[in-house]
């Protein structure tokens, strides 16, 4: 887990729809090479055996909870956290949605703060405009804003769209 906190990493979100196709194994064979970590979007096997295929494969297993989840079923979830670990807080229904209300995304950080405060807190799903990133980014305990689906679309627009894109980005972040 030292390496996803130390360098720039790729992390592998994977959704349970490619677990139910491929399996958990198959994917973690044809791709695991490609990412330092992974994140589960809700995991279909038993979380027993993913954490066996994780360590075999070396890869860290990030904890991922739901904006939209309650207290105890966020606390429940990061039992399984790894001290000192990394959760990644879906701010949306699913990736590319709309962003939940930033009042319900405070209250889940402070969840996960409360719960665990060791833990390092990334947030995507929903992340869309530098104006997300600069609103996410001013709460207490945020660590990290992940932007998936709207830096695809900016890839499909041509370099200038993504460089332009990445600027803005950067501009957001400074203001932190």
């Amino acid at each position: 887990l030292e390496m996803v906190r130390t360098k720039k990493a790729a992390l592998g979100v994977i959704y349970s729809h490619s677990i139910v196709s491929l399996g958990f194994e198959t994917m973690l064979e044809r791709y695991g090479e490609a990412f330092d970590g992974i994140v589960l979007e809700a995991p279909v096997e038993p979380v027993e055996t993913i954490k066996r295929l994780c360590e075999r494969y070396k890869k860290p297993l990030l904890t991922a909870v739901s904006g939209a989840w309650w207290r105890r079923k966020i606390s429940r979830a990061l039992e399984e956290a790894e001290k000192g670990g990394h959760v990644y807080l879906t701010a949306a229904a699913h990736t590319g949605a709309r962003l939940l209300s930033l009042r319900r995304v405070e209250k889940s950080v402070r969840t996960i703060k409360e719960c665990r405060p060791d833990l390092f807190v990334s947030i995507g799903f929903g992340l869309k405009t530098c104006e997300d990133v600069r609103r996410i980014g001013r709460i207490k305990g945020v660590d990290c804003a992940i932007i998936g689906t709207a830096f695809l679309e900016k890839m499909e627009q041509g370099f200038e769209q993504v460089r332009s894109f990445v600027s803005e980005l950067g501009e957001a972040l400074r203001i932190q």
